[in-house]
């Protein structure tokens, strides 16, 4: 379930994304893992940010795209992604699996 391709609607207003920054020695630059929408839409339903010096954060409202931005060495590529509410279902039988929880 890779939805890669997602239109991007040029705006003169400012716009909150989600980007998730990936990078591989091997992989092209357009290669899209399908566990990407899945760590998309987690973000995205997320209540809080955590920061590096333990501070918390209300995640921000209004985020209208996202994205992964792939860097190569040679290379990137900036891929928007749809995350269809199924993802969200998905997300969370994955976090359930792990958490031992059914």
């Amino acid at each position: 379930m890779v939805y890669p391709g997602a239109k991007v609607e040029k705006s003169e207003e400012r716009q909150k994304w989600i980007v998730d920054l990936k990078s591989s020695a091997t992989q092209a630059a357009s290669r899209v893992y399908e566990t990407y929408p899945l760590q998309q839409i987690a973000y995205a339903k997320a209540q809080h940010v955590l920061l590096d010096d333990g501070t918390e954060h209300p995640m921000p409202k209004g985020i209208v795209g996202m994205a992964v931005l792939t860097l190569r060495v040679d290379d990137y590529a900036f891929i928007p992604l749809r995350c269809p509410g199924e993802e969200w279902g998905a997300f969370l039988d994955v976090l359930n699996a792990a958490n031992g929880s059914t």
